[in-house]
């Protein structure tokens, strides 16, 4: 994917991206942006892996409306706002070096091969678990954002009573009892109720379409 627009491309104005004719090239980010009718939604989306065979997905969004964004979805998921007017094209580079850093980093994190020797192994299971508890998958359509909602909020709130079981003044079990603790919770919560968008991705592979791809098996409300 190549995040470097050209470089005589006119600079977009947010909030100001629609096009007054069809084209074959978007003019505003050509090499960039994928849209080739009319378009006010700039965008270029991929699913690619690391240098690991890990699946990540990258791309590109700019939504009328809204700041321009490159973004990384794997082990770790970022954003990266870019610039505004004439720094453009010099956040679209810098963020470009993000996204391949991080990229390539998202299987060493998968692999344990990055560690973190400054925290306690109890306070370092405990934000593992934590992010267990809010790191769930979208949906793959709208269908399923009331199901992925509800899931998410009450997860975090069984995430919050455990930091601040933690951080309040008084007597706590202490960092891996808290981590279990929330384990145990979260497990009662499992991420069901709605497709995700890896399930949506590996039924198009096995050949269903995409309307049956977002359908969630019969008994399973969404």
């Amino acid at each position: 994917m190549n995040f470097t627009p050209a470089e005589q491309a006119p600079t977009p104005a947010v909030g100001a991206l629609p096009h007054p004719a069809p084209q074959q090239t978007c003019p505003v980010y050509p090499g960039l942006c994928t849209e080739t009718d009319p378009h006010a939604d700039h965008s270029n989306h991929d699913r690619a892996a690391d240098r690991t065979g890990w699946p990540v997905s990258v791309g590109f969004v700019h939504a009328a409306g809204a700041e321009p964004l490159l973004y990384v979805h794997g082990d770790l998921k970022t954003e990266v706002p870019l610039a505004e007017g004439d720094q453009l094209a010099e956040g679209l580079r810098a963020a470009a070096t993000e996204l391949d850093t991080l990229t390539q980093n998202v299987g060493a994190v998968h692999n344990g091969h990055r560690t973190m020797p400054d925290l306690p192994d109890g306070i370092r299971g405990l934000l593992a678990a934590v992010l267990e508890a809010i790191d769930i998958p979208h949906p793959a359509t709208l269908g399923g954002t009331a199901a992925h909602d509800q899931l998410l909020t009450t997860r975090v709130v069984h995430a919050r009573i455990a930091l601040n079981s933690l951080l309040d003044d008084g007597p706590h079990m202490g960092a891996a009892w808290t981590a279990r603790y929330l384990r145990e919770r979260i497990a009662e919560h499992p991420v069901t109720g709605y497709v995700t968008a890896d399930q949506a991705h590996a039924a198009l592979d096995e050949g269903k379409t995409w309307g049956q791809a977002v359908t969630l098996p019969t008994g399973e409300d969404q």
